[in-house]
């Protein structure tokens, strides 16, 4: 796999993270 799709998914994961924390506020 590429790092650059790694990365991508990296980041899109901690987005969606971030979107259910602000959620849960």
């Amino acid at each position: 796999m590429s790092s650059g799709v790694y990365f991508a998914r990296l980041t899109a994961g901690d987005f969606q993270q971030t979107q259910k924390l602000l959620l849960v506020k």
